[in-house]
This record gives C-alpha cells, sequence and structure tokens, in this order.
C-alpha cells in the first residue's frame, strides 16, 4: 500500500520557488524497483519543474521503525511507502502522523477514486478521512516451478489446490538432484525469521483452514481458536516434522527467498505478482515466463 504523508509540503503548493520533497521507499534497496522509481521520479520532476523528489532508501524490516522515530522528531519524510496496509496503517493514522487527503481528492472531482477497489480506498481512511492511496493490491498466491515439478514426477499443469496435496507434492519435490546422497532441493520456501513479510504469507494459510486474528468483533485475539491452532500446527510442521522447507528457515527473509527459487532450490512458494520480475533480474537467463506456474493457495480440504 502507498500511504501519503504531505505535511509542511502542502502549504507551500502554489509559491513559485522550488519545493523539495523527500521520497521514502523501501524498493529502492532493490535495484529491479530502484530503477523504474527512479524513471518515474525524473518523469514527475520534468513534469513538474518547480518539485524537487530527493530520494531516501529504507529496508523493508525497518521501515515502520523509522518512520515513526523520525516523524516524532520532526524530520520525517514527506511521502512514504507502506507495505502491508494492514501492520502499520492504523498504527501511523492513530498518531496523526498522515497528511488529509479527502480535500485533494474532492477536488478531483468525480471518478477519481474509479482506479482503486473500494474495498482499498476503505481500508486507507480513518475516522472519515482518506490518507493514503493504494499500490500493489493483489493476492497471495501459490507459485510453482514447472520444470522441477517434471522432474519429480508430478504434473507441471497440475498444482495442489488442499493441503493435504500440497504435503504430498512437497515430499515428492523434496530430493537429491544431482545424486551425492544429500538432499538439495525442498517441495516449498518461506519466509521464517521476524519480518512483516511472514505475516503477509501465512495470513492465506490462516484464513484457508477457516481462522483469523481477531474475533468477529474486532475486540478479542481468535489465533488460540482450534483452526487457528491447527493452521499454525500445519506450517511449522512442513519444516519440523516432514522437512519439505530448506535448513535455516528462521534466517529467511523474503529477499533469501526468492534467491532460493531463482536457484531452483525450492519448487514452491507463497507471493505475489512482484516475484517473477525479481526472479527474472537473479537469474535472467532462464525462461521464468514459461516454467513458472501460478495458481490460488491451498485450502483445507472441504473448505471453499
Amino acid at each position: 500500500m502507498l500511504c501519503v504523508l504531505l505535511v509542511g509540503v502542502c502549504a507551500l503548493v502554489g509559491i513559485a520557488q522550488k519545493v523539495t520533497i523527500v521520497l521514502s521507499n523501501w524498493h529502492l534497496v532493490e535495484p529491479h524497483w530502484e530503477k523504474s522509481i527512479k524513471e518515474a521520479v525524473a518523469e514527475f520532476m520534468a513534469r513538474n519543474p518547480d518539485i524537487e523528489v530527493v530520494l531516501d532508501y529504507v529496508s523493508y524490516a525497518e521501515k515502520e521503525t523509522k518512520y515513526m522515530t523520525a516523524i516524532e522528531a520532526g524530520v520525517g519524510p514527506d511521502v512514504m511507502h507502506l507495505g502491508p496496509a494492514e501492520v502499520s496503517f492504523g498504527l501511523f493514522a492513530s498518531r496523526g502522523y498522515f497528511y488529509d487527503l479527502t480535500p485533494f481528492i474532492l477536488a478531483e472531482g468525480p471518478g477519481f477514486l474509479d482506479a482503486w477497489y473500494p474495498a482499498v480506498v476503505e481500508a486507507l481512511t480513518y475516522n472519515g478521512k482518506i490518507y493514503a492511496l493504494g499500490n500493489n493490491y493483489q493476492p497471495m498466491v501459490l507459485m510453482w516451478n514447472k520444470r522441477l515439478f517434471a522432474e519429480a514426477g508430478l504434473d507441471p499443469e497440475k498444482p495442489p489446490t488442499t493441503w493435504d496435496e500440497f504435503l504430498a507434492y512437497a515430499k515428492a519435490l523434496t530430493r537429491d538432484r544431482d545424486g551425492d546422497g544429500r538432499i538439495d532441493t525442498w517441495g516449498f520456501g518461506t519466509v521464517g525469521r521476524v519480518d512483516p513479510g511472514f505475516q503477509l504469507r501465512f495470513t492465506p494459510v490462516l484464513y484457508s483452514f477457516g481462522a483469523d486474528y481477531l474475533t468477529p468483533d474486532l475486540r478479542c485475539a481468535a489465533i488460540n481458536s482450534p483452526e487457528a491452532k491447527e493452521a499454525v500446527k500445519f506450517w511449522v510442521e512442513l519444516y519440523t516434522v516432514h522437512g519439505v522447507i530448506p535448513p535455516g528457515v528462521t534466517d529467511m527473509s523474503p529477499g533469501k527467498v526468492r534467491e532460493q527459487f531463482a536457484a531452483e532450490k525450492i519448487a514452491m512458494k507463497i507471493t505475489s505478482a512482484w516475484n517473477l520480475p525479481i526472479v527474472k533480474s537473479i537469474r535472467p537467463d532462464v525462461p521464468w515466463e514459461q516454467i513458472i506456474g501460478v495458481a490460488p493457495v491451498p485450502v483445507k480440504a472441504g473448505m471453499d
């Protein structure tokens, strides 16, 4: 999600002097996104010669802490990229960190918000005011390597649809590919370290078991429900019991898992549309468009 903070900037709009704004974006630390962001910023400044944009680099894991500390000190960025929204938007909005964009949106006239799903606009609205505009609103999916599926004797065009099938596939895909007697390819890879990327990938698993983080009235935690416990148990045992996840999972960040997938050390992962260009940038010699498959995240048997 793209969250926008314009405190101290909007008051200068319309003044003849040049305005400098700081854009902070965690995508800048990734070369494949850095290039496109820089191109977009250069185009923006060419169209708006009275505005200079200064880029601020921050890591995905550190962005919330860095922004909160800087904003409290009065030196926060003018525009920032936060995500996923459910992790930080409410926390930031409730503390008054964002500038109200509602008047600017209304000034654009009817239809301006049609480019966003209503659920996105609602998610970025706090106390009736819109404080941000959404970016990267897309589903999490199961991605698999068709080449590894075929090598393991699985139908490369038929992904698992239930967690029972998923586990069977993962076991078949965990094997010794180079013949040295040691496992070198695993069925599944995932984020395991303390990182917002973990929540992003585990949430669809939790939902697929009929569980949720909170009760329907949003007043109590529901992570201790039988459904949630079943989801957590299944997830943990992929590593501790079944061994279908590579060693060192608690040190795995999103970037490290992408490297595992690009190296074909893992056959399946939960991700989204951003994974393909990143993997292509890591190993551009591989025809990824031909060997990557994408499907809905599996569900517990009997669940929709």
